[in-house]
């Protein structure tokens, strides 16, 4: 099969498609986190999602069913930061 300059424009379109999904979907996990804490009461002062913004959020007091939500949520946010590294 012989691939033609067409061939290779969809196929860079497709990888650009994936990345800017990838994208969105870290955007959305970040709101959703944001939303989370302010529904419980916190508020982060200072730029959010620097090393201290993170840190902050793993020290929330929180009861044992809101921490383990908010970790989880976090671990979809490592995820989908490490595959918009990768890609």
């Amino acid at each position: 099969m012989t691939i033609t300059k067409d061939d290779e424009d969809i196929e860079i379109k497709e990888f650009v498609r994936l990345r800017k999904n990838a994208c969105k979907a870290r955007g959305v996990i970040k709101k959703q986190i944001n939303a989370f804490v302010l529904r419980h009461g916190f508020n982060y002062q200072r730029s959010k999602w620097t090393v201290a913004h993170i840190k902050w959020l793993k020290q929330l007091e929180l009861s044992v069913i809101l921490r383990e939500t908010l970790n989880e949520m976090l671990l979809q946010y490592y995820d989908l930061n490490d595959r918009n590294d990768e890609i």
